[in-house]
């Protein structure tokens, strides 16, 4: 089961204006700091983000089947257990805390079929790690994820034939579609969930700073922090998730796109943030460099993050590097050869997902 994207720029054309293209690059790498050079580089993240990789696999694995499986009950109108789910959100947490960038490379490319399951545990994660890069304490944090887990419960009350719709909806579907947000407190009323964190999540996350969002078109300051942060979330991962009607977005993409709407649509403070946060090259960024070696975005340095972690996938002649090694961008040892060309398309028989787990292994 699929759910559309009814309020967010899901078939609109990236803009192919160079001009434009040349200002979201411009502001990326602003974002980026590249011009500080006398920043302290973060310490390398590569040996603890292969140690949390395979445990974060099987917290992910977990979670998504016990998900899968509350959503089925709701959907068939059974009985569910909240506490379960809440229990999922600790264990992702206990992740992040550890090393985010294990679970952030998951959520980004482990698509695991798309739907509402997914959908949910993603938000949820990406939310996680969202409040942690803005230095939210651990309480916060988990509270943050279950109103991530938990922000679109109602959409088991719509319509399976509106949510696995491959073409595009009539007014009447998009109405009965927007729905889910009331249907959404009403069942957190059923199910005892009153935070009001979680609730505010529920509420706003389809509302837009220039007032043109749903249910109750609020605008700027009147959409909570909760609400400002959710939009964002929510936007990117579907953007990037597979929907019935569309193939998912590159990462990369889907920032330049949301990044035309900041400050109509969203909080520009918090834009930035989160672009910060999952990276100026998200995790499975497939980038060519200078020197004609394609490699693969396989973690993010905080504090340059033109310079990311990248494992290498072709040598300079396009053969594919069945083990290439991960060269962590910021050592200026590297050179001008090393430095990004831009972001290019996979070679042929490339999984990203895997290349990432192979990280698991010893280099």
């Amino acid at each position: 089961m699929n759910v559309p994207l009814d309020s967010t720029p899901a078939n609109r054309p990236l803009p192919v204006d160079d001009a434009v293209s040349e200002m979201l690059e411009k502001q990326l790498k602003e974002l980026a700091h590249e011009e500080d050079d006398t920043q302290e580089s973060d310490k390398d993240p590569t040996h603890s983000l292969r140690e949390e990789l395979g445990s974060a696999t099987l917290v992910q694995d977990n979670v998504d089947k016990q998900v899968d499986d509350f959503f089925k009950r709701l959907f068939a109108g059974q009985e569910v257990q909240v506490e379960t789910l809440r229990q999922g959100v600790r264990d992702i947490l206990s992740s992040v805390l550890r090393q985010e960038q294990a679970m952030l490379g998951l959520t980004l490319l482990n698509q695991r079929g798309g739907g509402y399951p997914v959908h949910a545990v993603n938000v949820s994660t990406l939310m996680m790690i969202f409040a942690k890069f803005l230095g939210e304490p651990p309480q916060r944090i988990e509270t943050l994820g279950q109103g991530g887990l938990f922000h679109d419960l109602g959409i088991t009350r719509v319509s399976e034939t509106i949510l696995d719709k491959t073409g595009p909806l009539s007014v009447g579907e998009v109405k009965a579609l927007n729905a889910h947000v009331p249907e959404t407190l009403a069942l957190l009323d059923k199910l005892g969930i009153m935070d009001e964190s979680v609730r505010r999540m529920a509420a706003q996350h389809h509302e837009r700073l220039d007032g043109s969002g749903h249910p109750q078109r609020l605008k700027g300051n009147a959409i909570s922090l909760e609400g400002r942060m959710a939009a964002i979330v929510n936007d990117f991962e579907n953007l990037t998730g597979p929907r019935p009607y569309r193939k998912s977005w590159p990462h990369h993409d889907a920032l330049r796109n949301m990044m035309t709407m900041t400050e109509r649509h969203y909080d520009k403070m918090l834009f930035q943030k989160f672009v910060q946060c999952v990276g100026v090259y998200p995790i499975g960024t497939i980038l060519r460099l200078k020197n004609r070696i394609v490699v693969m975005v396989v973690a993010n340095n905080t504090t340059h993050l033109l310079h990311p972690i990248v494992r290498v996938l072709t040598d300079s002649f396009g053969k594919i590097v069945p083990y290439g090694q991960w060269i962590n961008l910021v050592d200026k040892s590297s050179g001008p050869a090393y430095k990004i060309d831009g972001p290019t398309s996979p070679p042929a028989g490339i999984d990203p997902l895997k290349i990432l787990r192979q990280g698991v292994k010893p280099a």
